[in-house]
């Protein structure tokens, strides 16, 4: 008997970290910007440093429908930024493009 309630208590122990945590992540803010062509966000934790001869012109936030791989109908998000390095003609010759996508509110590492 005593054996039977622990293991329950793990369970629910368990069930209740994972609830936690996906609450948590949920309504978690992710925050990205540029300061002095490093770019930074919050989730996933990351800083990109960019070289000086490009140029931040900003981000691009889209979503569009889609289907899952199960055919489910989706949302897909995508946060874009970009930076450009440009000629005397203003024709841009490179570019940096930092994307992260995700579907249903679940951010993916872009």
């Amino acid at each position: 008997m005593r054996f039977q309630l622990h293991t329950h208590m793990k369970t629910q122990l368990l069930i209740l970290i994972a609830i936690t945590l996906f609450v948590g992540c949920a309504s978690m803010k992710v925050e990205r910007n540029v300061v002095d062509n490093v770019f930074h966000s919050s989730y996933p934790a990351l800083n990109v440093a960019v070289a000086p001869e490009f140029q931040y012109v900003g981000n691009n936030k889209t979503e569009k429908m889609g289907k899952s791989i199960h055919g489910n109908p989706r949302k897909y998000k995508y946060d874009t930024h970009i930076f450009i390095q440009s000629d005397q003609n203003n024709k841009i010759q490179k570019c940096v493009i930092v994307e992260f996508s995700g579907g249903n509110d679940q951010w993916i590492g872009g």
